[in-house]
């Protein structure tokens, strides 16, 4: 403490792991959990891509609906402004 003085000395202090050096995570550590858990998000991003092509066919039906039904109403309207 004499040589880095007291207030350099509590800064290093504060800096370490509260419960100990096992509870760091090494490289290896953060290596074997993207191994784990890559494969989940390649599982979660195929199942989103299924989602949103069925989500698309979806809107594109209502889509075509939709129109139907405007061309229908128009029709409609245009009959009995006729008559």
């Amino acid at each position: 403490m004499s040589t880095i003085g007291e207030a350099p000395t509590d800064t290093l202090f504060s800096s370490l792991p509260p419960n100990g050096w096992g509870e760091v995570a090494t490289k290896r550590d953060l290596e074997v959990l993207a191994a784990r858990t890559d494969p989940r998000f390649d599982v979660l991003e195929a199942k989103l891509g299924s989602m949103m092509a069925t989500f698309d066919a979806k809107i594109r039906a209502l889509q075509w609906i939709v129109g139907l039904l405007t061309v229908l109403v128009a029709a409609v309207l245009a009959t009995l402004i006729a008559s």
